[in-house]
C-alpha cells in the first residue's frame, strides 16, 4: 500500500529517475516522449495546481500527480510513476485524500486505448471508491468522470 500526499514541489532527481525506470509505459500511456517537456508539466503548472506524491512504506516515492481543482471536481492531467505496479497501490489513498479535500469527482485525463484509460475506465477496480460516470473525447484524450464513493 502507498501512501498519497498533497505536496507544493516535486523533487526533480525523483523525477527524472521514475521516467528513466518507466519510460516505455509512461511513453505509451501519456504520449510524452521528451523528459523536459513532460517534467515542466509538473514544474510550471497553473498556479492553483495540486501536487500529489505517493510514497510506499519505506518512505520511497513512488508517484506524482498533479491536477486542478474546479469546485467538487479535481481534474487530474498527469501522472508518473515508479514502476507500473504503482497505480494499483495508490487507488484508496487518492481516492481517500480526495475526499478529504472535499471533492465528490474527479476528472481524469488519459490517452485512450491505453492500459491507464482502461483501468480509469473500470472506475480503476475499485467500485467501492469510484463509480464510473462519463468520458469526454477532447483532441487525442479522454476526460473519464469518475465519482469518489
Amino acid at each position: 500500500m502507498h501512501t498519497v500526499s498533497k505536496i507544493t514541489d516535486i523533487n526533480i532527481d525523483i523525477f527524472n529517475s521514475m521516467y528513466e525506470s518507466n519510460k516505455t509505459q509512461l511513453v505509451s500511456n501519456i504520449g510524452f516522449d521528451d523528459l523536459e517537456l513532460f517534467r515542466n508539466t509538473f514544474v510550471y503548472g497553473a498556479e492553483d495546481k495540486m501536487l500529489f506524491q505517493a510514497v510506499d512504506d519505506e518512505s520511497v516515492v513512488t508517484a506524482y500527480y498533479i491536477g486542478h481543482p474546479e469546485n467538487d471536481t479535481a481534474y487530474m492531467s498527469n501522472m508518473i510513476t515508479k514502476s507500473d505496479d504503482v497505480l494499483p497501490q495508490t487507488v484508496e489513498s487518492s481516492a481517500n485524500i480526495l475526499k478529504n479535500l472535499g471533492f465528490t469527482y474527479v476528472v481524469f485525463c488519459v490517452k485512450p486505448d491505453t492500459s491507464t484509460y482502461n483501468y480509469t475506465k473500470a472506475s480503476m477496480n475499485r467500485l467501492d471508491l469510484y463509480e464510473y460516470m462519463s468520458e469526454t473525447r477532447i483532441d487525442d484524450y479522454s476526460r473519464v468522470r469518475l465519482r469518489l464513493i
